[in-house]
């Protein structure tokens, strides 16, 4: 979905070709994720209002 400056991402997994809602973090360095919303509106809510 977009980078996050560090190398790592945000993004949304794709499940039998289809795009999930849920947001999740990717750690480049890692080869990790962690869920980061159960959906985009709840993320951009949350991150969206950040400075």
């Amino acid at each position: 979905m977009a980078p996050v400056g560090t190398g790592d991402y945000w993004c949304f997994p794709v499940l039998d070709g289809r795009c999930s809602n849920e947001v999740w973090f990717h750690y480049h360095g890692a080869d990790d994720s962690t869920l980061e919303a159960p959906d985009f509106l709840d993320f951009a809510a949350r991150r969206g209002t950040q400075p």
